[in-house]
């Protein structure tokens, strides 16, 4: 089976949706000068990825990958069938899932950007884990806690952000979450701007809601207006339970 066309007429989650049964590869080109991707995908989950032919390796920055093409407006496309045994790579990511957790990520990041720490305030590890986390939050937290035990002048979202090769409001949240869950505390707070200026993240209220697992929206937050998530959700309605 021969798949082929532009995320401008069938979206990245759409096409998931399509391949959720199926084996093979699947080449996006994001345009010219823009990157282009070979996803290795078998019974809905990613085998492998490479991307600029360089691989993937990594369960956390393959993510941030995906985040880009979930949200990619236009960019050719072409899946080929393959045997599962001449696939590519060493991930195995259930695709659907983690379309879903980005489409939560989205929204949590919309609900808690306000209690977001300044990019360049430092944080530094409290304590060892000894609860489990949500698979995401994990793999960012076994990734990042040797820069927390390593500098001791501690780490900020900015940095993270560079060294994992993730955006930089991904990181912010992720710090957040794991304040929240009592595994990081800031050590050094950025100078405050002047009164007449609007600080770029105010840091964490004492009272602010805090959500370690699936966020639910602030009181503040406002339905999306783009029609994506509800896509989504339509997309992938009855593959997942």
């Amino acid at each position: 089976m021969s798949l082929f066309g532009n995320l401008s007429d069938l979206p990245f989650v759409e096409v998931v949706a399509l391949l959720s049964r199926k084996s093979g590869a699947l080449e996006i080109s994001l345009g010219p000068f823009r990157s282009h991707y070979q996803l290795y995908v078998a019974d809905g989950s990613l085998r492998g990825m490479v991307r600029d032919h360089s691989p993937v390796e990594d369960a956390l920055q393959a993510r941030e990958e995906i985040v880009k093409l979930f949200v990619a407006q236009s960019g050719s496309f072409e899946f080929t069938k393959l045997s599962p045994e001449s696939l590519v790579g060493n991930l195995d990511l259930p695709l659907q899932r983690i379309l879903l957790s980005i489409s939560t990520m989205h929204d949590e990041i919309g609900a808690f950007r306000e209690h977001f720490a300044d990019p360049r305030t430092q944080f530094r590890a409290t304590q060892a884990l000894e609860e489990s986390l949500d698979p995401t939050l994990s793999d960012f937290w076994q990734r990042s806690h040797k820069y927390f035990s390593d500098l001791p002048s501690g780490i900020s979202a900015q940095q993270l952000s560079s060294l994992l090769r993730i955006s930089l409001e991904q990181a912010q949240l992720y710090l957040y979450k794991l304040r929240a869950a009592g595994l990081v505390a800031p050590i050094r707070a950025v100078e405050q701007p002047p009164k007449n200026h609007q600080p770029l993240a105010p840091s964490i209220p004492a009272s602010a809601p805090v959500a370690v697992g699936v966020a639910q929206p602030s009181p503040k937050s406002k339905p999306r207006s783009d029609g994506l998530i509800p896509r989504l959700l339509q997309a992938l309605k009855g593959k997942i339970l």
